[in-house]
């Protein structure tokens, strides 16, 4: 790692611990350092990243601090899958110390059925991540990391859980919660990972993946906000 300490000289070489995971990240913006201001560390990276401006340019033909933030996140998110975790968009709280996620096409709800479970439970829960947690594998079991990567409402924690229950949310006119097949749970569950761009990494994801829907009970939940009784669909996933 003598690359890190020599570039630990430059303003803009820091290290950001992602789900136990210590990633040195070298930037030329500092507002790059500032959205991981949460997670920076004085451990030694086993990783190191970075944005050249090639990869700025790809990503939308202009070297700034949104496309470097891009190339850095996407790098991350691949780093990842050589420790036995990924980055995956879903809302996580955490109900009496167990994990329970939210996945859904943008503007469907996800943040909103964080906050109603928070206001249901009350102490009871907490929010892991808002956005995009990092799921892990650790002594046989799957769980939710808060992560730097908390969306716009910036709900968050830096914690994990262990999880109970994911469920992919839909929208309809009355409530109710389907167990869903590993195979149902895998076409979904692909839609809301970053797929990295190396082939072993890739085959490491599809690996976890995998893993994760024969771990973990998956459910559709057909929402609606002026039925959903948080405390009923929480025993039923407890039941299962």
């Amino acid at each position: 790692m003598m690359a890190y300490r020599q570039y630990n000289q430059q303003k803009h070489m820091f290290a950001a611990e992602i789900a136990g995971v210590p990633i040195g990240i070298i930037s030329r913006f500092k507002s790059t350092k500032e959205f991981f201001l949460d997670y920076l560390t004085d451990q030694l990276p086993t990783t190191i990243v970075s944005a050249t401006d090639e990869e700025m340019m790809m990503e939308d033909d202009e070297i700034s601090e949104r496309t470097e933030r891009m190339v850095i996140n996407s790098k991350i998110a691949s780093a990842l899958a050589d420790y036995d975790a990924f980055l995956m968009h879903t809302a996580v709280v955490s109900v009496d110390g167990l994990g329970v996620g939210f996945a859904a096409a943008n503007g469907i709800g996800k943040t909103t059925r964080a906050l109603l479970w928070k206001k249901a439970f009350g102490e009871r829960v907490k929010v892991i991540n808002g956005a995009r947690p990092v799921l892990k594998f650790r002594d046989n079991r799957i769980y939710a990391y808060g992560s730097p990567w908390r969306g716009r409402e910036r709900l968050g924690c830096k914690e994990s859980v262990p999880m109970k229950a994911m469920c992919f949310i839909e929208r309809g006119e009355e409530v109710s919660l389907k167990r869903m097949t590993p195979d149902d749970a895998a076409l979904r569950l692909m839609q809301q990972v970053m797929i990295p761009k190396e082939p072993k990494q890739m085959y490491m994801l599809i690996s976890m993946l995998e893993q994760f829907v024969h771990t973990v009970p998956f459910y559709l939940y057909t929402c609606n906000m002026d039925k959903e009784k948080p405390e009923v669909l929480w025993e039923e996933m407890k039941r299962n």
